[in-house]
């Protein structure tokens, strides 16, 4: 059809983000995150 992706969104929960834990885990899935809309072309 043609089309281009122009989101991908996903419902995610990490808890408190006080908790370091959380935030590393928060940290590498906003990386992936980035590395995989790069790659689809997402800015």
């Amino acid at each position: 059809m043609g089309a281009r992706p122009v989101a991908a969104i996903d419902s995610l929960r990490f808890g408190p983000l006080d908790n370091s834990h959380n935030r590393y885990l928060f940290s590498k899935a906003v990386a992936g995150f980035a590395d995989y809309g790069n790659k689809l072309g997402i800015p």
